[in-house]
């Protein structure tokens, strides 16, 4: 499914996935990949990415944001939602990493 959206992303911009996977030096599969991780990360992190109606509130104030006059206004703000869960998608998933990385004990065995 997420290939799908991709794949009409891309083609609505005038490439073919295949290129556009071409030009970042990936595959079909390596997409596939980071999809799955990202998907399960996603899971694992679904409680701290939530987004309230609130805090879509507190964003549209705070930067004086109001829906454009040709879409409608609970399609803007699940955009808006949406997109805000992506910014604490990425940041939870960065702190995720970094609190496994300082914590992980790792033995090197060769020296370079």
């Amino acid at each position: 499914v997420e290939i799908k959206k991709i794949e009409a992303q891309v083609v609505s911009q005038g490439e073919t996935l295949k290129d556009a996977l071409a030009a970042q030096g990936m595959t079909e599969e390596q997409l596939r990949d980071e999809i799955t991780v990202s998907e399960k990360l996603e899971k694992l992190l679904n409680d701290k990415i939530q987004v309230s109606d609130q805090e879509v509130d507190a964003y549209l104030k705070d930067n004086k944001i109001t829906p454009p006059k040709d879409v409608e206004t609970e399609d803007f703000r699940k955009q808006l939602s949406d997109q805000l869960k992506g910014q604490k998608f990425q940041q939870e998933a960065q702190s995720w990493v970094s609190d496994l990385t300082a914590g992980a004990k790792i033995k090197y065995y060769v020296n370079y």
